[in-house]
């Protein structure tokens, strides 16, 4: 029996880093595989046609649940069911009695000390000008499904309900992040115990409804490696910050900090290597250096590989630096002005070292110790799952068990 299983993104940017290592570790050959897509509105510049996955643009579609039905979806998974367009998309699939699944795939993000509406700083005019575009797109949609599917008030619970969230609540402490309490995903696979507990008491999930799966850690290629050299190698893994508007930053401030960065590494004898965000550019950061610098990009080459290579892991608190973790190397956290806190700080944890970019060349030479048993204790409470089996083992798992009992999570 042919499985249909299909993904959400807005962005065909998130999909080697998130989609791709499902696909490429599916069990057998019984699953199909689709896309569900608005990339216009988000990664333009982004085009994939793969002979193995089924990509449907929903911003040239109209009848959502005709499109569901037409390519007889079974299982659904969103990365953020907490999105207005998500969660809407989602219960449109629960019309059609497809079962939701939520998949983590970053840091759980405490919002009692953490705003992200009050970080998102870049407030250029033609940003907001496509922020409208995108919004008159989503309630353009949202109307149209709305009237054609009059008898479901959840889809209007849905709107009305989100919109208060998105452009009234102040407070986001009160806003369960991945759903709603009447509404949400029937699956959730997380990292570990303290996100599965967020999902009961945000949403009311019940456990059984929960899979602590683990990290999504990708397993090393041996034809994937960084070339080899003769230097002491410093990873740097950018989270995107200023390409997504978080920090309110120009591209000639972020090459200063990337000179300087260059110049602290080069300084202590180090080779500068710089894993790029799936979403940003590898021209732009091309741009930031001359030929004659000791410096490599990478944007989608396999990160266990990158880390295993690396003498030292540097970066802010991207999930990312999980590798730097389960591969036991020095972890160096680099603060930014822009943050008072990391809404996500491994040190608390025992974890890596937190200085400003000035001191990165003095810390080198001094050298950094880690602690083997708080990286053991932070990869057991965090990162792994109960059964020891891969997130992968345990998704296909789960996904074989609902299409035995298709009911039992509804």
């Amino acid at each position: 029996m042919t499985k249909n299983i299909a993904f959400i993104l807005k962005g065909l940017n998130a999909y080697h880093a998130h989609i791709k290592p499902f696909i490429d570790n599916v069990p057998n050959q019984n699953y199909r595989f689709f896309i569900f897509h608005i990339n216009k509105y988000y990664s333009p510049e982004v085009q994939l046609d793969l002979p193995n996955v089924t990509f449907i643009n929903l911003a040239k579609e109209i009848n959502y649940k005709l499109v569901i039905s037409k390519h007889k979806i079974d299982v659904i998974i969103s990365l953020n069911p907490g999105n207005i367009f998500d969660l809407f998309f989602l219960s449109i699939c629960k019309l059609e009695d497809v079962t939701t699944v939520y998949y983590q795939h970053g840091i759980q993000l405490d919002y009692s000390l953490f705003n992200p509406k009050k970080l998102s700083q870049n407030k250029s005019i033609s940003r907001k000008l496509f922020s409208l575009k995108k919004y008159i797109f989503f309630y353009s949609n949202f109307t149209i499904n709305i009237c054609l599917n009059p008898t479901s008030r959840m889809l209007y619970e849905v709107v009305t309900t989100k919109t208060r969230h998105l452009f009234f609540e102040k407070d986001k402490t009160k806003i369960p992040k991945y759903g709603l309490k009447n509404n949400h995903c029937d699956l959730a696979f997380v990292y570990g115990e303290s996100d599965r507990d967020y999902l009961n008491k945000s949403m009311d999930m019940p456990n059984q409804n929960i899979i602590i799966s683990g990290y999504p850690f990708l397993e090393p290629l041996t034809n994937d490696a960084p070339i080899k050299s003769d230097f002491k190698k410093f990873l740097y893994i950018s989270s995107a910050l200023r390409h997504v508007g978080v920090i309110p930053i120009t591209k000639d401030e972020e090459k200063v900090f990337y000179e300087n960065l260059y110049e602290q590494v080069n300084a202590a004898g180090y080779k500068l290597i710089i894993k790029i965000h799936p979403q940003e550019e590898l021209r732009v950061f091309q741009s930031y250096f001359n030929q004659n610098q000791n410096v490599e990009f990478y944007k989608n080459t396999n990160l266990a590989n990158m880390v295993i290579d690396a003498d030292i892991v540097s970066g802010d608190y991207s999930t990312a630096m999980f590798y730097a973790i389960r591969y036991f190397k020095p972890l160096l956290i680099i603060e930014s002005k822009f943050f008072r806190d990391y809404p996500f700080d491994f040190t608390k944890f025992g974890i890596g070292i937190k200085i400003p970019d000035t001191k990165i060349s003095k810390t080198l030479n001094e050298g950094i110790e880690i602690d083997n048993n708080k990286y053991h204790s932070f990869l057991r409470n965090y990162l792994s799952s109960k059964n020891g089996k891969s997130l992968y083992w345990n998704f296909y798992d789960q996904i074989d068990k609902c299409f035995a009992t298709k009911k039992q999570y509804k």
